[in-house]
């Protein structure tokens, strides 16, 4: 937890950048979505220095993310504002057998308390010109989805964790098990080609020149 101090030096310098930009802001937004924006920015600055950890923080930040996203006009806008209000440091869900279930941090509050409302909220609309059923785009990107939740959830039960298991992860341990067994195959050849040498030289009367082994 940080002090009031440096919060109270955040807040001075947030309050001036915002002045700043507010007649700019104005110019695509409008002054009651701008001054919620700014106030949840503030209240989730302010939750972070005074939380000790990130699930207090949580408490504070998800009714102000429900509350200012269910009033704002382009919760898109609310979104990339409040994507870096604090850093994404992920926090471990445990799971009973397993390591962890999940990773949750800002970004994760920000998709479900924010633009999965939004979204909900557009299909539930009358005035549904945005979305017109699902495009061949939205197909690949829902199957990425998938196929990405399906690598992540792979179990590997010996480490205790579910392990992505990817195509990258699966060449990496290629290349270094075939870089072992190579280095074990030189190993073995050197060893024989030694004894060979050995065996030879034990031989009384041979020219030198039969002494030389080549690979």
């Amino acid at each position: 937890m940080l002090s009031l101090k440096e919060l109270v030096l955040v807040f001075i310098i947030a309050a001036a950048i915002f002045k700043l930009a507010k007649p700019i802001a104005l110019l695509f937004s409008a002054e009651k979505d701008f001054l919620r924006r700014r106030n949840a920015w503030f209240v989730l600055t302010a939750a972070a220095f005074i939380a000790p950890n990130f699930w207090l923080f949580a408490i504070v930040a998800v009714p102000t993310l429900i509350v200012t996203g269910r009033k704002d006009s382009n919760p898109a806008a609310l979104y990339l504002l409040l994507l870096q209000v604090i850093p994404s440091i992920p926090i471990n869900v445990p799971m009973p057998g397993l390591s962890r279930l999940i990773e949750v941090d800002n970004y994760m509050l920000l998709a479900l308390f924010v633009m999965l409302p939004a979204a909900l909220r557009l299909r539930r609309s009358k005035d549904r010109g945005g979305i017109r059923g699902a495009k061949s785009m939205d197909v690949m990107l829902l199957s990425y989805g998938l196929l990405t939740a399906f690598l992540y959830l792979h179990p590997e039960i010996s480490r205790g964790v579910l392990s992505a298991f990817t195509f990258t992860d699966a060449l990496r341990r290629t290349i270094r098990r075939t870089a072992i067994q190579s280095s074990h195959n030189g190993d073995c050849d050197r060893h024989a080609i030694g004894q060979d040498v050995e065996h030879r030289r034990s031989i009384p009367g041979l020219p030198d020149d039969l002494l030389e082994i080549r690979a």
